[in-house]
């Protein structure tokens, strides 16, 4: 019975990190022995520089075995605690996703130097503890200390330099906020047409129709349009996190200025704006004109069905 318990148990520490973020954000630090996909040679890169100061500094005194079987033993430890804690990367160190160049510079970076705190604190306390059974002088376990920091700091530098602090993926879930975002913005538009003779407003893009609806949109409505709040209203969130430049919603001048009438009169698959970026096509990656025929519906009748 206790071997049973013990097997799930460790099935759910495994698993319950990744089945967490499966279907919404998951957002991880890239680190030297965690990066993203498009920086994968860091991790040889840095094993091989701290294997290369050890060796330097220990010189002749310590066999190139002893050496190697530590710093193997060592590292497999590390990743062995990442993998099955799920912490630095909720999906351990042999899923690496695509950088969020788009939070590489915002307050996400509190994140990335947080987690590389904590693993190269990690790391410093088991090497600590490998190689004291060697007896090695204090200065010379000082010297090892100060190369595995500057090794560690040195390979910081990638990610910096790339934007590439973050990485991780945009699950079903992050869809629906672009899917929020966009329904936040269409009862925007039937707000501002109430208020307006029941006409749209007049617009060359989707930023004059954000400046054009804000003063109808109430603060619930901007926490609804995103839970990552990555981004301003008329960017989608994915799109934001994804780029350091991003694409914004593309609005079809068509509309610009016509009565609810007319809008509702054209083709019901026809964008009134769209999003430029997105992965989940069960959903749609517009605001047409028969979803906006449903906003309005379920604005005159609050319990009909929302739009999907």
């Amino acid at each position: 019975m206790l071997r049973k318990a013990l097997l799930v148990q460790a099935v759910l520490v495994l698993a319950w990190p990744m089945v967490a973020h499966a279907h919404g954000w998951m957002v991880s630090a890239s680190t030297p022995l965690t990066p993203p996909i498009t920086l994968l040679f860091v991790p040889m890169l840095f094993v091989v520089a701290m294997v290369w100061w050890d060796r330097r500094v220990l010189g002749a005194g310590v066999g190139v075995g002893q050496l190697l079987w530590r710093e193997v033993t060592l590292l497999g430890v590390v990743y062995l605690t990442i993998f099955f804690l799920g912490f630095v990367d909720p999906n351990g160190p042999a899923s690496p996703h695509k950088p969020f160049y788009g939070l590489a510079w915002t307050p996400w970076i509190l994140w990335f130097l947080f987690w590389n705190a904590v693993l190269y604190s990690y790391l410093a306390v088991l090497k600590y503890g490998f190689f004291r059974t060697l007896r090695l002088p204090p200065g010379v376990m000082r010297r090892l200390r100060k190369g595995t920091l500057t090794v560690y700091a040195i390979s910081l530098v990638p990610f910096l330099a790339a934007s590439s602090t973050l990485h991780g993926w945009c699950g079903v879930y992050a869809g629906y906020d672009c899917n929020a975002r966009r329904f936040v913005i269409g009862e925007g538009l039937l707000r501002y047409a109430e208020a307006n003779g029941q006409r749209l407003p007049m617009a060359e893009n989707i930023e004059e129709v954000v400046t054009a609806i804000r003063p109808f949109l109430e603060q619930a409505d901007f926490r609804r349009a995103s839970s990552m709040k990555t981004s301003a209203l008329a960017v989608c969130p994915i799109e934001a996190a994804r780029r350091i430049h991003p694409r914004k919603y593309e609005w079809n001048q068509s509309f610009s200025g016509v009565s609810l009438d007319d809008a509702f009169s054209r083709d019901p698959t026809e964008a009134i704006f769209s999003c430029p970026l997105h992965e989940f096509v069960h959903r749609s990656p517009a605001l047409t004109v028969e979803h906006f025929q449903m906003l309005k519906e379920r604005r005159d009748n609050p319990d009909a069905q929302a739009p999907g």
